[in-house]
């Protein structure tokens, strides 16, 4: 008698697990044996019977035609030879804008240090009659 399901609402047999693996094979290479595929994933699934794996081996597309050139990397990118140079360009292009604008936040922050410094240096001090905090009390 099969098992009832104790999640089930309305008292359904369990079901028994199932698995479908596809593997793709390069032609000329031997692929693994599907019984030894079915063990596997049987394996690492807890009530999962070998015989209830369904294993489809078929064959995997063929890599790039040998006349295309191959592909180059550039850090973690790969692509034609002919994009190579333009990337490197917009790259440096790009570095040297962010170390403009760099040298040019940093020649602004001075001038304004400098332009603050000259206004402290020749306003006179504010008597303290004319101080905002002059004439109020505080409150506690």
């Amino acid at each position: 008698m099969a098992e009832v399901d104790p999640l089930s609402v309305d008292g359904k047999p369990r079901v028994p697990a199932q698995a479908a693996v596809l593997l793709k094979a390069h032609s000329g290479l031997p692929p693994i044996k599907e019984t030894d595929v079915q063990k596997l994933v049987a394996g690492s699934v807890p009530g999962l019977a070998p015989e209830a794996v369904a294993v489809v081996v078929t064959a995997a597309p063929e890599g790039p035609a040998a006349g295309l050139p191959p592909l180059e990397v550039v850090g973690p990118l790969r692509m034609s030879p002919g994009s190579r140079p333009l990337l490197l360009a917009a790259l440096g292009g790009g570095l040297a804008l962010l170390v403009l604008l760099a040298a040019l936040l940093f020649f602004t922050a001075r001038r304004l240090a400098s332009v603050n410094r000259r206004l402290t240096e020749f306003s006179p001090p504010r008597p303290e009659s004319e101080s905002p905090l002059h004439g109020r009390q505080s409150v506690v």
